[in-house]
């Protein structure tokens, strides 16, 4: 019983690893996504990370002040975000903090 359970867990560790791998690659390539302006493909890249994913009721992607850029239940909120990120064409800062270039 004892060897069955151990085996169990072992299952469950490498369960949620590759989980995490899922997670990592789906915010990277948001963050690739998001330094080279391309807003369309962050949002099939968050929509399709909860489509896809079973555990993932709902994804919310927020700026640095906290507010909701993308919210999967609430699909509205995208575009007027990305517009007006467009129009001021701020700087974007990794998650290192090194400034990535600007849209043209």
């Amino acid at each position: 019983m004892e060897r069955d359970l151990d085996m169990r867990i072992e299952l469950m560790k490498e369960n949620l690893i590759e989980r995490g791998r899922v997670y990592h690659k789906s915010s990277q390539q948001v963050e690739n996504d998001i330094a080279s302006f391309n807003f369309s493909r962050v949002a099939e890249v968050v929509k399709e990370s909860v489509k896809n994913n079973n555990d993932i009721k709902y994804a919310v992607l927020m700026d640095v002040a906290g507010k909701a850029i993308i919210h999967t239940q609430s699909p509205i909120l995208f575009r007027p975000y990305c517009m007006a990120l467009m129009i001021r064409k701020r700087s974007i800062r990794s998650t290192d903090g090194a400034e990535l270039p600007r849209g043209k």
